[in-house]
């Protein structure tokens, strides 16, 4: 294999209480590990941890640097020695309220936040694959100049995941609707592999998809609404039953 090592960034769709793509390309490659990733980080702090990242690892063209950039109304902010993980500007009311976006968000500046940040990474960094996890940043931004002006530079690929389609069988529909086991297994398969030039190995495949179908049964047996009555129960119930626990590099 050509590559040495394996970085990956993102926010909740790369690092969660289950396995994610980066997960899956690490169990599956056997490549030293960093999975910089952080549930409700936007891209510029995803883009700031690439460097704090390099700057500790020095990346170079035999690195599988990936990152799956995040929606685009997230503000970003390192605070007290961490990155804030607040997320979405408009679902968290306690950080950032109506008084808050109305003086400070504005669509376009969205859209050269986000954009501008992920041009500069993939002229700074030896990035071998990117998407994004919704279309446009995942609000109608498309009927702005500077829309089309940066339209070019951005990833073509979004990862393939809808609620109706990727949520264990139903299994976690009633706390949660990140894509499942299955969906992060087809993003890697059709997606990055063939992008990077890998093929999963057939034990990937079915370690992966025994996962997916054991918490998909554990839904069809009442157990997960049983043992799962928040969003917070999420976390033990992997660790019990999966043995996995969320990755949290860094600061």
């Amino acid at each position: 294999m050509k590559y040495k090592r394996l970085y990956t960034f993102g926010c909740s769709y790369t690092a969660f209480f289950w396995p994610t793509w980066a997960e899956i390309i690490a169990f599956d490659t056997g490549l030293p590990f960093e999975n910089w990733a952080l549930c409700g980080g936007g891209n510029v702090g995803m883009a700031h941890r690439m460097v704090e990242c390099d700057i500790k690892n020095t990346f170079t063209e035999e690195d599988l640097v990936l990152p799956l950039w995040s929606t685009w109304h997230r503000e970003d902010r390192y605070i007290h020695e961490q990155w804030s993980k607040y997320g979405n500007i408009f679902n968290d009311e306690s950080m950032y309220n109506a008084k808050f976006r109305k003086k400070y968000w504005d669509p376009d500046n969205d859209i050269i936040k986000n954009v501008g940040t992920m041009i500069m990474a993939k002229r700074s960094f030896p990035i071998q694959y990117e998407a994004c996890i919704t279309e446009s940043g995942g609000l109608a931004y498309n009927d702005r100049s500077l829309f089309n002006f940066y339209k070019p530079y951005m990833p073509t690929d979004v990862f393939p995941w809808t609620q109706s389609d990727w949520n264990f069988g139903g299994a976690l529909e009633h706390v949660d609707n990140h894509p499942d086991i299955a969906a992060h297994l087809k993003y890697v398969q059709e997606y990055v592999y063939p992008v990077i030039g890998l093929e999963m190995q057939s034990k990937t495949i079915a370690h992966f998809t025994e996962l997916q179908n054991y918490i998909t049964q554990l839904g069809k047996l009442g157990e997960t609404k049983k043992k799962i009555k928040h969003w917070g129960d999420l976390e033990k119930f992997f660790e019990d039953h999966i043995g996995h626990t969320r990755p949290d590099i860094g600061h």
